[in-house]
């Protein structure tokens, strides 16, 4: 009699139709111009913009972005200061994962090949790690740049918020110490990368450059020892010959 195959890998999903390569490419397109707007906003903010926090002291705002770019930086920075930067470095990875995705033919990954940090999940609960910690982080170290911020809190209202609470409780160095932990977790979950091949990495790379100099030492050394040798020839050469003509 015949029994099933109990594991049979799964059957790769049908190609994408024309259309859903346009609605990609469509996606990516507005993506990459969102992202380009966003970063023109966040750099040419100023304070003085009309915006969320402020009636502004000029009729005419100077972000480049306008007043929809003024707006944009304003609640950026007003909600967690300068760590927004965060989420527009993830927007940017995740970009350019979708587009490498859209060129290398959506070649769909394989079940066994899963992992957790790879997933939305992570992606997700790491970027909310790495803000809340990041913040937090910049509310009790780097308040000097409280004035140029909306608000006037290093890190936002959410630096306010967190950084606040944990210096109370975990104390000024416990709540940094939680919070660069924290940060360093909430980085490999967002970028996905793992901490221990970086280190293997660096340690590889260490590796390879000390062996390359003590390669070119002994290099040198051979070399040094050759002149030497043969500089011991010629001297040792030249009074054979001197002593052949003294006895001709």
């Amino acid at each position: 009699c015949a029994f099933p195959i109990l594991n049979n890998p799964k059957e790769a999903p049908p190609p994408p139709s024309g259309l859903q390569r346009f609605v990609q490419e469509i996606a990516l397109t507005a993506g990459l111009v969102l992202l380009m707007f966003w970063l023109v906003a966040m750099l040419s903010h100023s304070a003085q913009d009309p915006a969320w926090t402020t009636s502004g002291s000029t009729l005419s705002p100077r972000n480049w972005g306008g007043r929809v770019g003024a707006a944009i930086s304003d609640l950026g920075f007003f909600l967690a200061g300068y760590s927004i930067v965060w989420c527009f470095l993830a927007a940017t990875i995740a970009w350019l994962r979708a587009l490498a995705v859209r060129l290398r033919g959506d070649e769909p990954g394989h079940a066994d090949d899963f992992v957790w940090r790879q997933s939305r999940w992570a992606f997700w609960s790491g970027l909310a790690l790495l803000i809340l910690s990041s913040t937090a982080l910049e509310y009790t170290r780097l308040y000097r740049f409280e004035a140029l911020l909306p608000g006037h809190h290093a890190g936002g209202i959410l630096g306010y918020l967190v950084g606040g609470a944990a210096a109370k409780w975990l104390g000024f160095n416990g709540s940094a110490l939680v919070f660069i932990v924290f940060m360093l977790v909430g980085l490999s979950w967002t970028f996905r990368f793992s901490w221990t091949h970086v280190a293997e990495n660096i340690g590889a790379g260490l590796e390879h450059m000390i062996s390359q100099w003590r390669e070119r030492r002994a290099l040198a050394e051979d070399l040094r020892s050759e002149e030497h040798t043969s500089e011991l020839q010629s001297r040792l050469h030249l009074v054979c010959r001197l002593l052949l003509e003294k006895k001709k």
